[in-house]
């Protein structure tokens, strides 16, 4: 026999035994809501929360939970008292001059670049300077600090507590932190 010969020879239709006969009608068409996402769910938040730019001679101040672990922007800041009081995920401090930065936990890393003059007390996760000069810092880093091309730079060790480092520690966002938290005894 020849192939043709046995297919025409089955005793059964070719393709699935469960198969529906294909039909030129069109299902009626369900009504569909639109797909939630995630991020179309997330609480809005203002982006100048997170932006802290040009400023002169003033007094800022993040209180907690207003910036809860987002990325922070300092830049061309002059002669400012800048609190950042919440846990911050990453911090980049970029042209600031004479300006004072109390910062709470960083939990990744914060960038300083070409500032000068700048007094910052600050614990995080990674520290990292570029281009900076005669600046001070209270600096508790869970790394090895990273300087690159910056001079007249002093350092001390962090010596606060902070209340939102315990916080911070407890719910995962503060890695590298733990011997900040003082043990329930």
């Amino acid at each position: 026999l020849k192939p043709t010969e046995i297919c025409f020879r089955l005793p059964f239709p070719m393709g699935c035994a469960g198969s529906k006969k294909y039909s030129a009608e069109k299902p009626a068409a369900k009504a569909q809501e639109p797909k939630q996402y995630s991020w179309d769910t997330k609480e809005k938040k203002d982006p100048a929360l997170f932006n802290i730019e040009k400023k002169n001679g003033v007094s800022v101040c993040r209180a907690a939970n207003e910036i809860n672990g987002e990325q922070m922007n300092i830049a061309e800041c002059v002669n400012c008292d800048i609190f950042l009081c919440d846990f911050v995920g990453a911090l980049f401090v970029d042209d600031c001059q004479d300006c004072r930065l109390f910062v709470g936990p960083v939990s990744s890393s914060i960038f300083l670049r070409n500032c000068s003059k700048m007094k910052v007390i600050v614990a995080c996760q990674q520290f990292r300077t570029r281009d900076c000069k005669d600046c001070d810092f209270g600096l508790f880093c869970a790394t090895e600090p990273i300087i690159e091309t910056s001079v007249g730079m002093r350092f001390a060790c962090f010596e606060f507590f902070l209340f939102l480092i315990e916080g911070a520690v407890r719910q995962g966002q503060a890695v590298g932190m733990e011997q900040f938290v003082v043990a329930n005894p």
